[in-house]
């Protein structure tokens, strides 16, 4: 009886030491995952992990490379572009500003400056002669012209310090016109006299530039440019400054 106890006793200790064994076999497999995961052993079947992650690290950097030359690739193609912008609009404007081959391009050509004049213009007018009817008068036909002007000279030379006067009768003088005067007052020009007129009235006055001078005219010393006019009168108002 004794024995039968022992036996059972023996058999539930060997059932009891492999149950332990067992348990030990089962707790060394399972700590290889943790080793796994921290990466201290590698343990087999742990290399497709390996070989899977190195190979998304090269995809990786494929990508990013691709990336920089597809980055590279489209900043050259900006710089073409704007280039090729660049040259399109310089060759624009060469041709608006460049002509045709063959045209013949017109100088510019400048009006004619006229030169300043170094005389004056002089003249004698008789034109309230002519409106009073004096040519009807005997003889006066051939003293007084139809168009009222005795003699008339433009740009006409002088000298430095000629009165215009001086200059009336030079320029008579040389055109067969007869000038009377005395003492700087013209008592008649080409036969046409003073106090003609009705009421005696009649005589002759100078105006320089449309204007009449407050003295004599063989006191006016005229100026390049000037307008003389030596004028009749046949009555007070015909001429008014």
């Amino acid at each position: 009886m004794r024995n039968k106890r022992f036996l059972s006793l023996a058999a539930c200790l060997i059932a009891l030491l492999l149950l332990l064994s067992a348990c030990k076999t089962g707790v060394v497999t399972p700590t290889a995952a943790p080793t796994q995961h921290t990466g201290t052993t590698q343990p087999t079947g742990t290399t497709p992990r390996t070989q899977t992650k190195t190979g998304q690290a090269t995809a990786t950097t494929t990508g990013t490379e691709q990336t920089s030359a597809g980055t590279t690739d489209i900043t050259a193609s900006r710089v073409q572009t704007v280039a090729t912008k660049t040259s399109t609009e310089t060759s624009s404007e060469s041709k608006q500003t460049t002509p045709p081959a063959g045209t013949v391009t017109q100088p510019v050509t400048q009006p004619p400056t006229e030169p300043a004049p170094q005389g004056v213009t002089i003249s004698v007018d008789c034109h309230k002669a002519v409106d009073n009817g004096m040519r009807d008068w005997p003889g006066y036909d051939k003293i007084v012209p139809a168009d009222g002007t005795i003699l008339l000279l433009e740009d006409y030379a002088f000298a430095q310090g000629e009165s215009a006067l001086d200059i009336l009768k030079r320029a008579a003088k040389e055109n067969g016109v007869v000038v009377k005067e005395r003492g700087g007052y013209i008592s008649a020009i080409n036969g046409l006299a003073e106090k003609v007129c009705e009421n005696k009235n009649g005589g002759w006055l100078y105006l320089v530039n449309g204007e009449r001078p407050s003295y004599s005219s063989a006191q006016y010393i005229p100026k390049a440019g000037d307008t003389i006019v030596f004028a009749y009168t046949c009555k007070p108002g015909d001429f008014t400054q």
